[in-house]
């Protein structure tokens, strides 16, 4: 059976009205995990032995040390730190924004973050070292030396507050998928030569502790991107492009395609499908996903980027702002259902947490809605993921509105 976990922050005031029944889609029961001790998580990565990673964005605006950017880990009924970021630049949508497991887990003991620097002002992947009890699923006694960060990326603008991005996943092929958005210049999603508004794709593989961000480049182009071997080194390592702000994808395990929650504009959210690689049965061409030439499937007022407009590329799901304010698509979560090759698609509002299930099975397409009901004020929840075995993992993210539509 799959399980919706939520990973509940509570702050210090007592909840002054119960939340809303939560109607899950037949076959998920709901289980929260963490019910207090942290503020603001936006990420969680699983190890492969159950343990959780969780990280908090950050807000070092206030003063308040329990409100750095922090990485933390739950295990065996334990909250602790591992690691505080204090190079993190937050505020708006900054922060530390991403997490990913490596693969090989524990044989390669790293973790992988996507955070906002704070000087320069640049969006940075970087690689950490675990430590400690690697191979003990019950022991909280894990470590992590902030000495062993190694900068992947190090280059990417952060001039705007907004439209981050900031999804790390490993694929099944073993690289890792990187989402960026287009830091509020919508034109920058179309160029192939800059590295906003897209979703990358990277060999991680041959990074050692010497790596350097500049000179290294090159050994992060997998060799069998759609634009792998270009002279541009930037264009090598895009995989997808044409997104205003992915902050949440998926990858499905097994099919390698990506699943992305692209916050709209003005009109419309949208939940779109992306190829795999080309050794896993996909298009060895880059899907281009058409912002801002296109909002979902609406056509905004001509960006005027100097290019041939491309064609849509439409969504598997997306909806109208209409009759729900300005709420945005947080999460695009898929998660392994109980037939072969069934999966479901959770795109979350940031307000209501109305869900809306896509259930995509070969060219078939099943849609469904519900709302999650109203989370207060008190609490926040995380929109990372899981999938296992015997299903997905899967939270939502919520601020409060008076009521859902």
């Amino acid at each position: 059976m799959p399980y919706l976990w939520g990973i509940v922050a509570v702050v210090s005031m007592s909840l002054s009205a119960p939340a809303a029944a939560i109607n899950l889609p037949s076959g998920f029961t709901e289980q929260v995990a963490i019910g207090s001790g942290l503020n603001g998580p936006v990420g969680m990565a699983f190890l492969p032995d159950g343990r959780l990673l969780v990280i908090q964005q950050g807000n070092n605006t206030n003063g308040n040390a329990d409100d750095d950017a922090k990485v933390k880990l739950w295990a065996d009924a334990t909250l602790s730190t591992l690691l505080t970021m204090s190079e993190v630049n937050t505020g708006g949508e900054r922060g530390l924004l991403g997490i990913a497991v490596d693969p090989a887990f524990p044989s390669r003991p790293y973790i992988y973050v996507f955070y906002t620097n704070n000087s320069p002002q640049k969006i940075h992947i970087a690689r950490y070292t675990v430590g400690g009890g690697l191979n003990d699923p019950s022991s909280a006694d894990l470590t992590i030396d902030s000495n062993t960060k190694v900068i992947l990326l190090h280059d990417i603008p952060d001039d705007a507050s907004n439209h981050n991005g900031g999804t790390l996943r490993f694929g099944p092929d073993g690289k890792l998928y990187v989402s960026v958005g287009d830091d509020a210049d919508r034109c920058d999603a179309q160029d192939r030569t800059l590295l906003k508004g897209k979703i990358l794709r990277i060999n991680v593989d041959g990074v050692t502790g010497a790596f350097d961000a500049g000179s290294d480049r090159a050994s992060l182009d997998p060799g069998d991107n759609p634009f792998s071997g270009d002279v541009n080194l930037d264009k090598r390592l895009i995989w997808a492009y044409g997104l205003r702000n992915p902050f949440r994808f998926s990858i499905d395990p097994v099919s390698g395609r990506t699943y992305v929650g692209d916050v709209g504009h003005n009109t419309r959210e949208e939940t779109s499908e992306g190829s795999p690689p080309a050794n896993e049965g996909g298009s060895s061409n880059a899907d281009n996903f058409a912002w801002p030439y296109y909002e979902g499937t609406h056509v905004p007022a001509n960006p005027n980027c100097g290019i041939t407009p491309p064609p849509n590329h439409p969504p598997i799901f997306e909806y109208d702002h209409g009759g729900r304010g300005s709420l945005s698509v947080i999460a695009s979560n898929v998660c392994a259902g109980e037939d072969a090759g069934f999966d479901v698609v959770v795109s979350d509002d940031q307000q209501c947490a109305a869900a809306s299930s896509v259930a995509v099975k070969g060219t078939a397409r099943v849609m469904a809605t519900g709302s999650l009901g109203v989370i207060p004020p008190q609490i926040n929840v995380e929109s990372g993921f899981k999938v296992e075995s015997n299903g997905g993992f899967s939270t939502h993210s919520a601020n409060p509105c008076p009521a859902c539509p």
